[in-house]
């Protein structure tokens, strides 16, 4: 049995200032303040009960400590007793405040400058108390060049530029960073009594993440019916949390630190624009691009196994390369006997790989996305078309091991392309099904995480279509509705991707080819009434 108690305390405190004076009211201020209490607690308690008799509703009592001593036997072999496995309970109190606040001047609708700043603070971060407070801070400035008196323009209707820069920030929220004393009902029997045990390793110089970031924009308005937006960004992001691992006769096996650095940078543009308009005919378009590159400027996290930890993403950075950068074992096809090969350092085939064995195949990331959509109005009839995409990012799918000691009852289509005779190796990439001779450490990570098994994750989507009619006024006009709509909306019902298999991309797991189910295609009509 298990019982959770939740509670949550809020208390938020602000003020407003609005205000506009001057002779013509060319002055304007906005002035935005105040603090936030936050407090969340988390209680949960677990129960089982040995002996239970459903009808009774009794159960029998035992000596735990007796019980520990000799243990459990199980089918195995094994004897043990973990009473936390049977009775475990956990408290977790969250608590953080918040101070808050912002100014905007405004000088005769042109020139704008804002500012803003906050201030956060945990008791679940960290083990310096004076690192647990970080200040936020961010400035901008604007300017409504239309409002200008020497602006003069046909063609430009509206146009505004903007500046921004900023300090920007993020903490572990999970407690993981915090050094807890973690009580556990482990019994050991050579001290004859429970024990507890610090869960996490104190760092009193862990800090919190930080970004600094740049954003130059410009707005403006052409014909009367194209609305454009750029913006482009750099964002400079240095105090990157990571896990290092730690000297065993320390007492833990890792802590959290101030590990790496990245540069961040990307443009977004959308497009607005009534493309045709007609007595009763309207067409409209709305366009959505984004640009997105990252790469590790700085890395102070080592790393033991870059074969085994970079494939199987437990490396976290990388200098040099993206933060979600793809790593895979470089294929060098099946052996004779059906066994999955990669490179060595000198480009020799081997089925051991090594750290040279490996290569990064771009990024899980997409570089470019963004939507489409547009609308066709006719009277009454409105038809709508919503686009999405993705491109310039990989993935990987989930090829079988062939190891058929894993224990599980799905199998891949794959299988039945795997290699089964001598001369297998030239027509397909899936190994032979394992045997006792074959077995090495790391042939099925060969077969799981090399490059054949990468795949482009370009994909285009049709979202959604929507028709939508609604009656004229003349129809309803002795109803007692002010307004009658019909809609038919189908959603997910195509798409196009790159990769040859067809799987969806967005459903997939991207290091380790884990597939999910997509969204199914589904279709809804709908009335609307309004009284």
């Amino acid at each position: 049995m298990t019982t959770t108690d939740l509670t949550a305390h809020a208390l938020k405190v602000g003020g407003v200032l609005n205000r506009t004076f001057g002779k013509k009211g060319e002055h304007y201020v906005n002035v935005v303040g105040g603090f936030e209490l936050r407090k969340r607690t988390s209680e949960s308690s677990n129960y089982r009960r040995l002996g239970y008799n459903d009808e009774l509703l009794t159960y029998q009592l035992f000596d735990e400590q007796t019980l520990a001593k000799n243990g459990i036997y199980g089918w195995n072999g094994w004897h043990r007793y973990y009473a936390d496995s049977y009775n475990s309970f956990s408290y977790r109190d969250n608590r953080e405040v918040s101070y808050y606040g912002s100014a905007v001047y405004t000088y005769d609708a042109r020139y704008t400058l804002s500012g803003t700043f906050r201030v956060d603070e945990s008791n679940l971060f960290g083990a310096a108390k004076k690192y647990r407070r970080n200040p936020l801070w961010s400035v901008g400035m604007s300017w409504n060049v239309h409002n200008e008196d020497f602006f003069h323009s046909n063609v430009i209707n509206r146009l505004t530029t903007r500046v921004t820069y900023g300090l920007t920030g993020n903490f572990d929220r999970s407690g993981s960073s915090t050094p807890l004393l973690t009580v556990r009902r482990n019994f050991n029997s050579a001290i004859g009594a429970y024990y507890a045990r610090v869960s996490n390793a104190p760092n009193p110089k862990l800090r919190w993440e930080r970004t600094k970031t740049l954003n130059l924009g410009v707005e403006a308005e052409l014909f009367h019916c194209l609305a454009l937006s750029l913006e482009y960004y750099d964002k400079r992001s240095y105090d990157l949390l990571g896990n290092i691992q730690l000297d065993p006769p320390l007492g833990f096996d890792g802590e959290y630190i101030n590990g790496a650095n990245m540069w961040n940078k990307g443009i977004e543009a959308q497009l607005n624009a009534k493309v045709l308009e007609r007595q009763d005919f309207q067409w409209f378009v709305n366009f959505v691009f984004g640009y997105n590159k990252n790469k590790i400027t700085n890395n102070n996290i080592s790393d033991g196994n870059p074969a085994y930890n970079r494939t199987h993403a437990v490396t976290e950075f990388v200098k040099g390369y993206p933060r979600e950068a793809l790593w895979s074992y470089r294929w060098a096809g099946l052996d004779e006997n059906g066994n999955p090969q990669t490179y060595d350092a000198e480009g020799n085939k081997t089925r051991t790989p090594v750290a040279e064995s490996i290569e990064c195949n771009g990024t899980y990331r997409p570089k470019y996305s963004g939507s489409l959509s547009t609308d066709f109005k006719y009277k009454n009839i409105l038809l709508s078309f919503a686009f999405v995409y993705n491109f310039g990012h990989v993935f990987r799918i989930a090829y079988p091991t062939m190891n058929p000691l894993e224990g599980t009852a799905d199998l891949s289509a794959f299988v039945a392309k795997r290699w089964q005779k001598p001369g297998d190796e030239n027509k397909t990439d899936i190994p032979a099904t394992l045997t006792w001779e074959s077995y090495d450490g790391m042939r099925q990570h060969l077969a799981s995480y090399s490059s054949n098994s990468v795949r482009k994750g370009d994909f285009i989507r049709l979202r959604e279509i929507t028709l939508n009619y609604e009656l004229p006024s003349q129809l309803i006009k002795k109803t007692p509705f002010s307004r009658v709509s019909l809609t038919a909306q189908a959603n997910t019902v195509w798409m196009w991707t790159k990769n040859k298999e067809g799987f969806d991309p967005e459903v997939v797991d991207p290091i380790h080819g884990t597939l999910g189910l997509s969204e199914a295609p589904s279709f809804t009509l709908g009335l609307r009434v309004e009284f």
